[in-house]
């Protein structure tokens, strides 16, 4: 009876050592499993591929803890980092099929890999133009560099990509299409161009864009005849020392020289851009070099010894004329400035006026201290009208100016002092 219950434990023993064994109480870590899906599974290399790896799963680690990272085109180095983030976004610019292996990390560092393959097509693009220029403004001895280093594709290289250019956009290309970046342009003309580049890549695609430069002729140092004219200009300017060309004058668009004591205006006709000018209160005789100041609205010219005004016949935009304390008797070429609104031709030796009446736009006038006797082109001058003013006095008008023509222009509103 002893050894049957002896050999009953013994066997007991045996049964209770094998089951643990076989059933340990601390189970061994397993290694993760890697699962990700792609969206979309096929695309172009305009597309931005999603790749979640958030299905994949461990037997002992939440799927939070696990860390993944990726071989976009499984060439065997990783092309990220590990990471807990389990999406990521990754664009394909070459056309082809893709084996992507994402390979999953456990908090043990067990890991484990899986695979999924994809196919990338090519949505051809445009290439995109840019270019520089320097200088990007010159003269006619200027050589300006043109660089298109700048234009891409998403395809191509950049050194792939013809260009062409139009150095005055006229619509006709000057150069033939070529892969050399870099050109260079000298213009024989001044003036303002634009040009164009055009780009084109392996496809057929093109694009162009557009730049500026100005292109100004050589310039000529100026020598007055003056010194207090030079002087006037210097100040103007803002340079006392160096030549003044004619490039400068050309920058000048107001002019106050009031008082300066100045008896020849020699070199002013290069001022083209003059809107302004007053030279009241001078010794001036000779004012011919005003004839090539088209853009002047405002000329003042008043207190001189002026007598020949047939400069001023085609400055056309004259809006403000002031003549007054000179000794003008022909007004004539003024005939044709219809844009004035105010003139002021006080103080002179004007005996007719007829001419005056094509000057529709007058809104003052002055004519006081002449010699003037009739003024019957005031009536025929229709703009002269309401709210307008007209100054006669001291002058021998007629008794049919004065008692017939003046109270027809106060009966239109107009306001005479005689």
């Amino acid at each position: 009876m002893y050894n049957k219950c002896f050999i009953i434990l013994t066997l007991m023993t045996l049964v209770f050592i094998i089951s643990c064994k076989n059933n340990p109480t601390d189970s061994e870590n397993v290694a993760p499993k890697a699962s990700f899906t792609i969206n979309p599974t096929s695309g172009t290399n305009l597309t931005a591929f999603i790749f979640d790896a958030s299905g994949s799963s461990d037997s002992e680690d939440e799927t939070s803890v696990l860390k993944v990272r990726w071989d976009w085109n499984n060439d065997g180095a990783w092309d990220t980092d590990y990471s807990t983030t389990k999406i990521a976004t990754h664009q394909y610019t070459v056309a082809g099929t893709y084996t992507i292996v994402l390979e999953v990390e456990d908090s043990e560092y067990l890991t484990n890999s899986t695979t999924k393959t994809l196919n990338v097509s090519i949505v051809n693009t445009a290439p995109t133009a840019s270019f520089t220029v320097s200088p990007t403004s010159g003269t006619v001895d200027t050589v300006f560099d043109f660089d298109a280093r700048g234009s891409n594709d998403n395809e191509d290289e950049t050194s792939v990509l013809q260009v062409r250019w139009d150095w005055n956009n006229d619509g006709t290309f000057d150069t033939n299409y070529n892969t050399t970046k870099i050109t260079t342009h000298q213009y024989t003309i001044a003036g303002t161009y634009t040009i164009v580049l055009e780009v084109r890549d392996s496809e057929g695609w093109t694009h162009s864009t557009t730049k500026i430069v100005t292109v100004q002729r050589p310039s000529t140092v100026i020598t007055f005849s003056d010194d207090n004219f030079e002087a006037l200009i210097r100040v103007t300017l803002n340079k006392q020392v160096d030549d003044i060309t004619d490039l400068d004058l050309e920058n000048i668009t107001s002019l106050n020289g009031g008082g300066w004591n100045i008896s020849n205006i020699f070199g002013i006709e290069y001022c083209i851009n003059l809107q302004k000018l007053d030279l009241r209160d001078n010794q001036i005789i000779d004012i011919n070099q005003l004839s090539s100041l088209k853009h002047l609205q405002t000329l003042t010219l008043s207190n001189n010894q002026i007598s020949d005004i047939g400069a001023l016949n085609n400055l056309l935009n004259l809006q403000v004329l002031g003549l007054s304390g000179n000794q003008i008797i022909d007004v004539g070429p003024l005939s044709g400035l219809t844009n004035l609104n105010l003139l002021y031709l006080d103080n002179n030796q004007i005996i007719n006026i007829n001419l005056l009446s094509t000057l529709i736009n007058l809104k003052e006038l002055g004519l006081a201290d002449n010699q003037i006797v009739d003024i019957f082109s005031l009536i025929q001058n229709g703009g002269i009208d309401s709210g307008d003013n007209v100054y006669l006095t001291n002058n021998p008008l007629s008794e049919t100016s004065i008692n017939t023509y003046i109270p027809q222009l106060e009966a239109r509103g107009v306001t005479v002092i005689f």
